[in-house]
C-alpha cells in the first residue's frame, strides 16, 4: 500500500488541485469520452472480439511488432472509442435521463397523507 499508494494518492490530489485552480484546459472530446468512460469499458470487449474474427487483423498483434501492428492498435482504440461513444450518446444517457425523469415524476406523485 505504501509502495503504490502513496503516490497514486499524491498523483491523484495533484491532478485535482490543478484542475480547481483552473490550470486544466477544457478539451469538450476529452469530456465526452471521460462522460462515457463506462460504456466504453462495456462494450470494447465486442469490439476487440469483431476485430480478432477480420482476417486482416488475425494474429493480434502482429508478432514483429511492425508498423501494420501500430495500425491494427490505432484502429481498435479509435474503434472502441466510437463504439462505445456511440451507446452512451443514443442509449446510455437518454435511459439515465429518462430514468431521472421517472425518478422526478414519482416523488412527484407522492402527496403527504392529510389527517
Amino acid at each position: 500500500m505504501l509502495i503504490w499508494g502513496g503516490p497514486a494518492l499524491l498523483s491523484v490530489t495533484g491532478a485535482v488541485g490543478l484542475e480547481k485552480a483552473g490550470r486544466v484546459p477544457h478539451w469538450p472530446v476529452l469530456s465526452l469520452a471521460g462522460d462515457a468512460c463506462y460504456s466504453i469499458y462495456l462494450t470494447h470487449t465486442f469490439v476487440i472480439s469483431v476485430l480478432g474474427k477480420l482476417p486482416w487483423f488475425r494474429p493480434w498483434p502482429v508478432p514483429d511488432g511492425g508498423p501494420l501492428d501500430a495500425i491494427r492498435i490505432v484502429a481498435a482504440i479509435a474503434l472502441c472509442l466510437g463504439a462505445g461513444i456511440a451507446v452512451y450518446l443514443w442509449v446510455e444517457r437518454p435511459m439515465l435521463a429518462a430514468l431521472r425523469g421517472e425518478a422526478r415524476r414519482s416523488t412527484a406523485r407522492v402527496a403527504p397523507a392529510q389527517s
